[in-house]
């Protein structure tokens, strides 16, 4: 991860300039000393530590954070679980529509198994769907895109809990794999955005 990089995903979280200046500069004193013994100190190690940093950031950016702030994250998280959500339904209802037009009924299954192939894909569109969902929380806010983000993953982790339940009584703390995932999957569109994005001056 490139330090500019670094410096835009911590700033995204609302920290200070100077948590986020002490961070930095601690990050490259150590790839420093980590160089110098002849380990690797390269962008791999340097982008881990920048995201091990993120929770700690976003505690300094909740200072000073009121209820209004807290219920507008709220509202730009919800909006963006709505707005992907409808477009993955309109996306799903025109593929299930264009199999049923090409597929002759007598070859329709009255109960569909899904094979092997489907449900890696289901997977993998499930993942991506999730990544997505970061992303937009994080284009959905300007100052402090990190923060909806994280909104945004409490929500999933939240829900898929929720879902989980009888899973937890059969695999038991197994069944919180999930969970955690979706809200890693989440947070990990969110950084996608903010190290996209253009950096405003």
């Amino acid at each position: 991860m490139h330090p500019d990089t670094a410096e835009r995903l911590l700033r995204a979280t609302g920290a200070s300039p100077l948590f986020v200046d002490d961070v930095l500069g601690d990050l490259e004193e150590l790839r420093a000393q980590r160089q110098h013994t002849g380990r690797a100190g390269g962008r791999w190690w340097y982008g881990v530590q920048v995201v091990r940093a993120l929770p700690y950031a976003q505690r300094d950016g909740l200072r000073g954070v009121g209820l209004s702030h807290l219920v507008d994250w709220g509202q730009k998280a919800t909006a963006a679980w709505v707005l992907v959500g409808f477009s993955l339904l309109i996306a799903g209802g025109l593929c299930s529509g264009a199999w049923a037009a090409l597929t002759p009924p007598a070859e329709r299954p009255v109960i569909w198994f899904p094979s092997d192939l489907v449900m890696v894909g289901l997977l993998v569109g499930g993942a991506l769907s999730y990544l997505l969902l970061g992303y937009v929380a994080a284009w959905m806010e300007r100052d402090r895109p990190m923060m909806v983000t994280g909104v945004a993953a409490l929500f999933g982790v939240m829900l898929h809990t929720l879902m989980a339940q009888d899973d937890l009584r059969e695999f038991g703390s197994v069944a919180l794999v999930v969970p955690l995932f979706v809200g890693c999957l989440i947070t990990a569109g969110g950084v996608w955005r903010v190290a996209r994005a253009p950096r405003v001056s």
